[in-house]
Parts: C-alpha cells; structure tokens; sequence
C-alpha cells in the first residue's frame, strides 16, 4: 500500500491552488502546511480528513523529485523489501535504516 506521495513544483503557488481544485472531486479536501527542519522541505499536504498523503514542495523538478512511501507492518517487512530491491540489478530504490 502506498502511504504518501510528494512531488517537486516548480510554481508552488500555481501548483497548490491547481490540486486543491483537480482534488476536491475525489474527497481530497484538507490541507496542512509542514514547515521543514532539520534538513526537511516546506511542504503543503493534501487529504482526506483522516490523513495527509499527497504532498508537494517547492523546487526544480527532475527525475529525483518524486517521492513514494509505502507502508510496512513492521522492520522485518522493510528489510525484505530492502533485500528484494538490492537483488535487483540497476534499481534506483533508496530505503531508510
């Protein structure tokens, strides 16, 4: 399951006021600003009411600039992902530790 998303905009402004509008027909009607620390981005998310996982920051976008997260149950679920991607030949996968 994913669990959010960030994408890289290069006119925040612009961006936030288009997903507001494309959003609000799929439920997706709450906002929340992040302000970035300790090496973080501002960011501005998007939700449900239950939970912000569509997030956008302000920057160049490249092929770098999208972010997915996806949900684990628990640290054995991530360390098998992160062996599978491993084995995997040329994967562009980071993971945390």
């Amino acid at each position: 399951m994913i669990d959010h998303v960030i994408l890289t905009v290069s006119d925040f402004k612009r961006s936030v006021a288009f997903y507001a509008k494309a959003l609000k027909p799929l439920g997706i009607t709450t906002f929340i600003d992040y302000e970035g620390k300790d090496g973080h981005p501002d960011l501005k998310g998007f939700g449900d009411g239950k939970r912000h996982f569509f997030w956008l920051k302000e920057g160049k976008p490249d092929p770098q600039a999208v972010h997915v997260g996806f949900v684990a149950k628990d640290h054995s679920e991530v360390d098998a992902f992160s062996v599978l991607s491993q084995l995997t030949e040329n994967s562009p996968l980071t993971y945390p530790k």
